[in-house]
């Protein structure tokens, strides 16, 4: 009966191999994840500002968009857009003879330690689509590397751009 099995030397190359194609796969990996991770928190900020301004335009009226407290009911003073934000219609309260502001749509945490700042405290659409004034998001991974930092601007014609950077 013939019997077939690996010798040491075999097992040890393949061993080597797996060692250096994982040494090189391992930080691609990462920064791949990272960049997704950028890319889809980016998208759901531009895709937060877009409908605020959609909203504005639909109902001629003003709506604003600020970082959330805790709870996703109302606006949070310090400014941290990395707690997730909200869409809100400050001038017609959701409930009849209520006075908080109707919150149309909530936006979750920022996952992955992801900073995200920005140069004021909200953006407010006007009832024609404009922004109030221009605001800049810069939105920067944990870790960063490359060009995985993304910038979001919101004009004053009430556009939004966004864009990679390299990472500072």
């Amino acid at each position: 009966m013939k019997q077939s099995a690996f010798t040491l030397i075999e097992l040890m190359v393949t061993v080597a191999v797996l060692g250096i194609v994982s040494a090189i796969a391992v930080p691609s990996y990462q920064t791949m994840t990272r960049n997704n991770r950028a890319l889809s928190q980016n998208n759901s900020l531009v895709a937060a500002l877009n409908y605020a301004r959609s909203e504005a335009v639909k109902g001629g009226r003003d709506i604003k968009v600020c970082p959330r407290n805790t709870a996703g009911t109302a606006c949070q003073a310090d400014g941290n857009w990395a707690d997730g934000w909200l869409v809100l219609d400050e001038a017609n309260p959701c409930v009849a003879g209520g006075t908080a502001p109707c919150v149309l749509r909530a936006f979750e945490p920022l996952t992955g330690s992801t900073a995200l700042t920005a140069t004021k405290t909200s953006v407010s659409y006007l009832a024609r689509g404009r922004a109030l004034e221009e605001v800049t998001f810069t939105l920067k991974p944990n870790g960063c590397s490359g060009t995985e930092q993304r910038t979001i601007t919101v004009l004053g014609m009430g556009r939004v751009a966004s864009d990679k950077e390299t990472c500072s």
